[in-house]
């Protein structure tokens, strides 16, 4: 919403697994470098955060916190989406 805006713009916490990406907005710095650096953003469900914690954790044999896997589940979506 901020990007679209072009200014920090206020959401309700959604509740999720990766609490540690739930904030209510994002900072002024962090607005201005995501609309240097970004192309697009992406949406990551709380069942796909699920299944890295799980695939780390049989695979890696580590425990891996929610908003640690935000990147393997964006990165998914982009494959799938066609984007890389």
């Amino acid at each position: 919403m901020s990007i679209e805006q072009n200014k920090i713009v206020s959401v309700t916490n959604q509740k999720t697994l990766a609490d540690g990406a739930s904030t209510p907005h994002i900072g002024h710095l962090n607005l201005k470098l995501m609309r240097q650096h970004l192309d697009r953003l992406t949406h990551a469900t709380d069942e796909q955060l699920t299944f890295w914690m799980k695939l780390i954790g049989e695979r890696c044999k580590m425990i891996v916190e929610p908003t640690g896997v935000l990147g393997l589940a964006g990165l998914e979506n982009l494959i799938t989406e066609g984007v890389i």
